[in-house]
């Protein structure tokens, strides 16, 4: 829009993609709040089931997202990048020339602790659907991103960044919109019984 290169036409529509990314995810903690109060059904084996469907859909969306990541990658040149991120996986550099060369001497530790906090973090959102709902897992979500810059403002972080002041801010207001949504009917409910209790006893006490 200003930018000429596009680049605030682009952030505009990858914002309005994350949003409508949610949509299906929300659908999908519905469902998965209906499954789990219908049947008993494990976390660990439900969670397995789910990953094997994501790997599977994730095949054929690789080459669209490939397409459209930056660098593009042609879907010809898939396969190579995919087996040399095994090879980094297992510690060996592939680019070794230049701006960007490869350092894969830690990932090995560094994306096996990744896939079991992913695991970790996957069975705890089943198991907060199993014993509470979808609306609590979402309000639990919500947190998350105001939390997750304030994590990022570690010195041990990578590429950690100082905290900013809207960094709080966001913090206060989601929390406030959280307490709000959350508490707010339930006070302004017990408030009203409270005010009829009292009118009921000021007309008993009147009668007499």
């Amino acid at each position: 829009m200003r930018s000429v290169d596009g680049g605030d036409h682009n952030t505009a529509v990858w914002a309005a993609v994350m949003i409508a990314s949610c949509v299906p995810m929300c659908l999908s903690s519905v469902y998965k709040e209906i499954a789990l109060g219908q049947a008993e059904l494990d976390a660990v084996y439900l969670n397995g089931w789910i990953a094997v469907f994501q790997f599977m859909l994730s095949i054929p969306l690789s080459i669209p997202a490939a397409m459209i990541g930056s660098p593009p990658v042609p879907p010809r040149d898939l396969p190579q990048n995919l087996y040399d991120g095994m090879r980094c996986y297992m510690g060996h550099n592939t680019i070794v020339d230049g701006p960007h060369p490869d350092d894969c001497d830690k990932a090995t530790l560094f994306v096996t602790i990744y896939i079991l906090f992913n695991v970790g973090y996957n069975l705890l959102i089943i198991l907060m659907l199993k014993f509470g709902s979808a609306n609590l897992l979402w309000l639990a979500m919500t947190i998350m991103v105001p939390l997750g810059n304030v994590a990022f403002t570690f010195p041990f972080m990578p590429e950690h960044q100082p905290l900013h002041t809207t960094d709080v801010v966001g913090l206060v207001v989601i929390m406030t919109g959280l307490f709000v949504y959350r508490f707010l009917q339930d006070i302004v409910a017990a408030r009203k019984s409270s005010a009829a209790e009292s009118d009921l006893k000021e007309t008993l006490m009147s009668s007499y």
